[in-house]
């Protein structure tokens, strides 16, 4: 009698068990069913995070080529079209912190983003879109991605229905991260010999990583310029290109 009495209080545990699983399982369902969109909103939704990440790349494209900046620290050389800062001097790497390129990015993220941004379609379709005060994006440089939050104040409303926007999110599968280590691997290289250019270490580590490394001597300065292109990364026509220059 008593080995029964065991066995059916564990039956009662095993069952109330398996109940409270269903219940959280079902609970959470319900909670992410309530996290959908309704059909009015997700198309704004969607174009808002459409728009966020075009600009995103945009903006990647356009600062690596300026060694992570949206605007050029004081130490740059002005190359081309755009300024790009030194990297290496006094035998010391001086690349900036992900923090820095971070902050960077999202500067020139909230300073395009407006460009992007065209709600007349939606007002031709009956809304009435208002906006308020200026976008504030933050960044997060991470294995194999980008994360963007911008904080912005959209109003959507059409009849009854209205629906205010107060941030919008977006991941940009682009590895900012790992191009930005790859420059760090190769200044710390540099770092073991600052008078020695490391054509040959260079060229191997544009081979594990995927860039072909472009150098070009400033004049008659001792400087170079550095320049990451990698053929497998294009937006928009645009091949993705990280520039730097190093003082021997």
């Amino acid at each position: 009698m008593e080995k029964r009495g065991q066995v059916t209080i564990f039956i009662i545990i095993a069952v109330l068990v398996v109940g409270a699983v269903a219940l959280f399982f079902t609970l959470r369902g319900g909670v992410e069913k309530e996290e959908v969109y309704a059909p009015e909103v997700a198309p704004i939704q969607n174009y808002v995070q459409e728009c966020l990440e075009e600009t995103t790349l945009d903006s990647i494209y356009f600062n690596s080529l300026q060694g992570g900046y949206f605007s050029a620290p004081r130490n740059s050389m002005d190359v081309s079209f755009v300024s790009v800062p030194v990297y290496f001097y006094n035998n010391v790497s001086r690349i900036p912190l992900k923090e820095v390129l971070e902050n960077e990015l999202s500067k020139t993220i909230e300073d395009g983003i407006l460009f992007c941004l065209d709600f007349e379609s939606f007002e031709e379709q009956g809304y009435n879109v208002l906006t308020s005060g200026e976008p504030k994006v933050n960044v997060k440089m991470l294995e194999e991605r980008v994360d963007v939050k911008m904080n912005y104040l959209v109003t959507l409303s059409k009849g009854d229905f209205s629906k205010q926007f107060k941030s919008f999110e977006k991941q940009v599968d682009f590895d900012y991260l790992g191009k930005y280590e790859v420059v760090k691997e190769f200044l710390q290289l540099q770092e073991t010999d600052p008078e020695y250019v490391f054509l040959t270490e260079l060229e191997n580590l544009g081979a594990e990583k995927g860039f072909n490394s472009k150098l070009v001597a400033i004049q008659d300065t001792g400087d170079y310029f550095y320049n990451f292109i990698y053929p497998a990364e294009i937006n928009k026509e645009q091949t993705y290109m990280y520039s730097f220059v190093v003082k021997y």
